[in-house]
């Protein structure tokens, strides 16, 4: 039986939830570095102003791009890393954009742990899943969905390995993190975006039932499938 969400309707301008898990649901960030690798990744192939160093046969270090960015094929507007997955929501600039960025970083992550942890085969349960985001609601809603994943542990601002800070105002927005097609559904003349957009999400576990039952089920089909999530 296929993996929910394992064939992907590829279209230019259209947004993605993007995610996958460990395989056997094993843990694929098992340290600080860990994290900030795939996030490396993400950054190198998203950032236009990102530079490589590269060492001349003289051993002169020198600045330069790498040969195939993404920049100008895809768009990150959030993400959010977990022991044992990952979530990204992504909008498609060219109709292969998803899939080259998430085939390479899939691939360069995999090698980089293998490497450290001195294993062989497969990090990932098959490869990437992405469900069609078809409306501005769930778009706005799943941006929510992905923010709130570290809330069953620890408080969500203060968590480092998701773009929520960067929504509220806490970090500088990354040059490969794209927040205003969110954001600006929360800008309003008596409040700015960043307070808006905490409201929205933190006030999700404040709604009543029937509320957080119906905004629950807009989104479920694009979420991963809950009795495998951490």
């Amino acid at each position: 039986m296929p993996y929910k969400n394992q064939i992907k309707r590829l279209a230019e301008g259209a947004c993605y939830h993007a995610y996958n898990r460990g395989h056997n649901r094993q843990q694929i960030f098992l340290d600080e570095h860990d994290y900030r690798t795939f996030l490396y990744i993400l950054k190198k192939y998203l950032d236009p102003d990102f530079r490589e160093i590269k060492y001349l046969p003289n051993g002169e270090s020198v600045l330069v791009a790498i040969n195939k960015p993404m920049y100008n094929k895809v768009e990150l507007h959030a993400y959010c890393l977990m022991p044992n997955h990952f979530h990204l929501l992504v909008k498609q600039i060219s109709r292969d954009g998803m899939s080259r960025l998430l085939n390479v970083v899939s691939s360069q992550y995999s090698a980089y742990f293998n490497n450290k942890y001195e294993r062989e085969g497969t990090i990932w349960q098959g490869t990437y899943k992405a469900a069609f985001v078809k409306t501005e609601e769930q778009y706005l809603h799943l941006s929510r969905y992905i923010h709130l994943n570290p809330s069953l542990f620890m408080q969500i601002e203060q968590y480092p390995y998701s773009s929520y800070s960067v929504f509220i105002g806490k970090k500088k927005q990354p040059n490969w993190l794209r927040v205003e097609d969110i954001s600006c559904h929360f800008a309003s003349l008596q409040k700015n975006s960043e307070e808006s957009y905490r409201r929205f999400v933190e006030g999700y576990n404040k709604l009543d039932e029937d509320r957080c039952t119906k905004e629950t089920e807009l989104i479920r089909p694009l979420m991963l499938d809950e009795e495998k999530e951490i």
